[in-house]
């Protein structure tokens, strides 16, 4: 038995695939409004086509403004500053912010958008997976106006594998190595290679093995070390019970 520091941690994780059994396939339902615009206008120094069934909240400051789709539980958060030769700095922050979802977002694609008549630029930030934020863009004349937006969907993210990746990003900088093994019996469970693609995105030292045995071994030595188990009790007790076999 390896002299073994070990940690538990219970999680109980949806499964990675879906029910083997056949079933037709399922789409919400949808109800969308009837597209009707208004302008939006005020004292601040922008003004846009707002849509009819929006409920839009302005501060006093004209910096932050609220738009709210009460019929799809969403809100648009949008920012606007004045420019003081700092474009490069807000540029930045606007993309840092965007990339923040980056770790649970499947992809992030970029469309430059280009108004040379109006002298209009910007960026648009689309998010593909499962994310808060579906859309993000920023906009300025490049000399004196920036404006910035975010929409987020008041609802829970339905993912299996985000209480991975909320712990993981908890844990970074903490664990040397992260060793994955596939649960035997559970035909639904992630995968072993699953569960390293999922470490590997949040840059973690990772390695797969076939069973508990093969893993106590890739990180068994004679130096002391904690080992922080992620499982079920039952997967838990299964690794107890191997290590003190060995």
């Amino acid at each position: 038995m390896y002299k073994l520091r070990i940690i538990f941690f219970l999680f109980f994780f949806a499964s990675c695939s879906e029910n083997n059994i056949p079933k037709p396939r399922a789409y919400f339902k949808l109800n969308l409004p009837e597209k009707k615009y208004e302008s939006y206008n005020s004292n601040c120094n922008y003004t846009f086509m707002l849509p009819t069934y929006t409920t839009a909240k302005l501060n006093v400051d004209c910096d932050i403004n609220n738009i709210y789709f009460p019929q799809q539980d969403a809100i648009l958060h949008v920012s606007y500053f004045k420019l003081k030769n700092n474009l490069f700095e807000h540029l930045e922050e606007s993309r840092n912010l965007a990339y923040k979802h980056q770790i649970i977002a499947d992809g992030i694609t970029e469309q430059v958008f280009v108004n040379d008549s109006l002298k209009v630029y910007g960026v648009l930030y689309d998010y593909f997976g499962v994310t808060a934020t579906s859309i993000q863009f920023c906009l300025t004349d490049s000399v004196n106006h920036f404006f910035r937006g975010a929409l987020y969907f008041n609802t829970e993210i339905n993912d299996s594998i985000t209480p991975i990746n909320i712990f993981l990003k908890e844990f970074k900088g903490i664990f040397k190595k992260i060793v994955t093994v596939k649960i035997p019996g559970e035909p639904n469970s992630c995968t072993a290679d699953e569960l390293k693609s999922i470490a590997i995105k949040q840059d973690y030292k990772v390695e797969t093995a076939i069973g508990i045995k093969e893993a106590l071994k890739t990180i068994s030595s004679k130096e002391k070390k904690i080992i922080v188990v992620m499982g079920s009790l039952y997967w838990c007790g299964s690794v107890l019970k191997e290590n003190q076999s060995l």
